[in-house]
């Protein structure tokens, strides 16, 4: 799926699935990372997937604008949190 930057380029959307247990501080990194890889042809849905208890990883989601899902699972690990549907045509899971 291609969107239109303001230069008129064509951009290409890229979803990243990044599913978390209680790990606030890496997600924040993790998601850091990936938007400083955005550029003017290159955008990223950052979806989270989130089963853990901490209160602030929602916090952290939404400072980039990342989507954020929480899952009632506890105790069941990262491999349980929700793996939302994505809107690009690639799809990478970190």
């Amino acid at each position: 799926m291609a969107t239109q930057a303001d230069t008129g380029r064509a951009r290409r959307l890229v979803s990243v699935i990044i599913p978390t247990n209680n790990r606030p501080a890496l997600l924040r990194e993790a998601r850091s990372s990936i938007r400083a890889l955005e550029g003017p042809d290159l955008v990223f849905e950052i979806l989270i997937g989130d089963n853990g208890n901490a209160h602030d990883t929602s916090v952290v989601a939404n400072e980039f604008g990342a989507r954020y899902f929480k899952t009632d699972k506890p105790g069941a690990g990262r491999p349980a949190a929700p793996h939302p549907g994505q809107l690009g045509r690639v799809l990478a899971r970190v």
